[in-house]
């Protein structure tokens, strides 16, 4: 379905196995009265090619063309199998070297992907827990109630990956400890991480600034050719919500007009949400970096 090009940057599968509570024995299996409380978990073993991190990236040139075909990979299986990740992280992304030594991006880990429609509304009902791992959750996944996990928020995750890399890859093979910058990101509730990550990103000059300060000598270079670019559109994305939230306010007063609460403007409002107002698009992100945004498998279609 997304063809041979970009069939070689998801895992080919070698060998896979399901087992359930039952096949191992679980007291949850036994306990009935839990049946309406929780989802059925399973535990699945799968075995495929043998891959690398990122840290393992020879240069800053050889872990961008990787990422930049992971970026690639997500969206043409987005469109074109309608499949959404839900759950990019640091260790999800990965590359391979060819017979000619040269990396080739795989994109892991896809226990949680959801197949959408068209308009984002999943086909099968969603998990009753958030989907994600923390450090690179987008923010408003991790609020409580949080809402119906959407392909932006799968480009908001890309955004705190290459944060992550930034601040502890050296690119010769090693990394740093946890930087404490990032202590927030990983430690306390949901709530507590979520005011680490909104506050760094609302405060460039007292917060933002100083921390990318601290990336990696290796990553430097990035810092003003993506990251920072990233990190501003993020900022931009927030203080639009903001003023998005204090007119949603005004609009749900009682004086507020009949047209204000119409099934239209309602609609807009989803429209609105799927891509914050176009600033967290496929395409916007990547000429956000100075990228190409046109996929030509996707372009052909269009």
């Amino acid at each position: 379905m997304i063809g041979p090009t970009w069939s070689k940057h998801v895992p080919e599968l070698l060998c896979s196995m399901t087992l359930d509570g039952d096949a191992l024995g679980l007291p949850r299996s036994l306990m009935h009265s839990l049946d309406d409380a929780s989802e059925e978990r399973v535990l699945r073993i799968l075995i495929a090619q043998r891959a690398e991190g990122l840290a393992k990236a020879r240069s800053l040139e050889e872990f961008k063309a990787i990422f930049l075909q992971l970026v690639r990979c997500h969206r043409i299986i987005f469109m074109k199998a309608n499949i959404l990740h839900r759950d990019l992280s640091v260790n999800n992304l990965l590359f391979i070297r060819d017979d000619d030594n040269e990396p080739s991006g795989l994109l892991n880990d896809w226990d949680l992907g959801k197949r959408c429609k068209i308009d984002q509304t999943t086909e099968t009902p969603s998990a009753r827990h958030r989907t994600g791992t923390a450090p690179f959750m987008a923010l408003d996944l991790l609020l409580d109630d949080p809402p119906q996990h959407l392909y932006r928020h799968d480009l908001e995750s890309f955004i705190y990956i290459l944060i992550f890399c930034a601040m502890h890859m050296n690119l010769d093979g090693t990394e740093r400890e946890r930087h404490p910058s990032l202590y927030g990101w990983t430690d306390g509730s949901w709530k507590d991480i979520y005011l680490a990550k909104r506050e760094l990103f609302s405060d460039v000059k007292r917060k933002l600034d100083p921390f990318l300060d601290e990336a990696r000598p290796a990553f430097q270079p990035l810092i003003s050719e993506w990251i920072w670019p990233l990190c501003m559109l993020l900022n931009e994305v927030q203080a639009v919500e903001i003023n998005r939230g204090r007119n949603q306010y005004s609009r749900s007063s009682k004086w507020a007009t009949a047209s204000e609460n119409t099934a239209a403007s309602r609609k807009g409002e989803d429209a609105w949400n799927e891509t914050r107002g176009g600033l967290m698009t496929f395409e916007k992100f990547m000429t956000t970096i100075g990228e190409d945004p046109v996929v030509p498998e996707l372009a052909a279609n269009l």
